[in-house]
């Protein structure tokens, strides 16, 4: 399980033809490359293409640097907010930059151009505003000063949201309204869930991240599962 389910932009466009979810571009590439029969999704080779990645996380740079492996005649990609900001891993955006990618920072998508076929992305520059909840400087447009970048390709890389099974409810298995489970992550039995005999970590739990907390969070839960046995202390 996990996160699978893409974030939309919500702008004009999106359902254009060139335009693909960072995700399914990812593993269709790498089934291609692994000579795999059972792909499941269409492989996308953006060779010759100028493309435009959004997104500023490890997604967005998987991506930059795929479609640049793929031969893409150029590759951009638009975050907005700036460098310092970006979600990512820093080494993969100095990668990203060193093979070529050109980055527009503090700019927000509007609208992806075209009609038959995407032909640009529609950008709008932005600057730091109020503070979120988070403490996090929320973007906001400058206006006037929207530019349209012209790309035959976009990638959207908005990141992940939680995929809640249909047997949670069933089985009493609580949510949060973001569609993470709820767990214990102070008690004696961590990681459980509001139905004490399952246990859950990683990307349902915290939302989307890397690999290696997911496993860090399944051998945590083992703990708790086993201190819920009574078989550990």
């Amino acid at each position: 399980m996990g996160a699978y389910t893409s974030v939309r932009g919500g702008f004009p466009g999106e359902e254009l033809p060139g335009v693909y979810a960072a995700l399914p571009y990812l593993v269709n590439n790498i089934y291609h490359e692994m000579n795999l029969d059972n792909s499941p999704g269409k492989y996308v080779n953006l060779k010759g293409k100028n493309v435009m990645v959004l997104g500023g996380g490890d997604t967005a740079m998987d991506c930059n640097r795929t479609a640049i492996r793929q031969g893409a005649a150029s590759v951009s990609c638009a975050y907005r907010r700036g460098e310092q900001d970006m979600p990512g891993s820093k080494r993969e955006v100095f990668n990203s930059r060193e093979e070529g990618v050109n980055f527009l920072f503090d700019q927000q998508p509007l609208e992806i151009v075209g009609t038959e076929q995407v032909i640009g992305v529609k950008l709008i520059a932005t600057k730091p505003g109020d503070p979120d909840a988070g403490g996090r400087r929320r973007p906001e447009p400058v206006p006037g000063s929207e530019q349209i970048v012209s790309a035959d390709a976009v990638i959207i890389a908005f990141g992940f949201r939680p995929s809640p099974s249909d047997w949670f409810d069933e089985f009493a298995v609580k949510t949060l309204p973001n569609g993470r489970v709820r767990v214990d992550s102070i008690g004696e039995h961590l990681f459980q869930t509001t139905n004490p005999r399952v246990f859950a970590g990683g990307d349902m739990v915290r939302g989307s991240d890397l690999v290696v907390t997911a496993v860090f969070e399944g051998r945590e839960a083992a703990t708790g599962i086993c201190r819920y046995l009574g078989v550990c202390s």
